[in-house]
C-alpha cells in the first residue's frame, strides 16, 4: 500500500527547498489527486517551478495544461509554443 499523504509531506519539504525533482513529482500527485485533492491550479505551478530550472517533462506537462485548460484558460496556441 502507497502512503501518498505521506509521500505529499516529504515532496513538499524538497520542493521548498528548491529540488527539481520534489518539485515535478508533487506536481503530479496534485494534477492526479494522490495523497491530496486534485488541484490543476497548484499542479500548474509546481510544474512551473521545476520549468523554470530547466525539467523537460515539466515543460511538457505545462503545454498539456494549456492543451487542455488544466489549472489555466484553454490556449492551444501557448501549448504549442511550449
Amino acid at each position: 500500500m502507497r502512503d501518498y499523504v505521506q509521500a505529499v509531506a516529504l515532496y513538499q519539504l524538497a520542493a521548498a527547498q528548491t529540488f527539481v525533482e520534489a518539485q515535478y513529482d508533487l506536481g503530479r500527485m496534485y494534477d492526479d489527486g494522490q495523497g491530496v485533492a486534485r488541484d490543476h491550479a497548484e499542479a500548474l505551478r509546481l510544474f512551473q517551478l521545476a520549468a523554470a530550472q530547466g525539467h523537460a517533462w515539466a515543460v511538457y506537462n505545462i503545454a498539456f495544461c494549456h492543451e487542455y485548460g488544466d489549472g489555466v484558460s484553454k490556449n492551444k496556441a501557448t501549448a504549442i509554443r511550449l
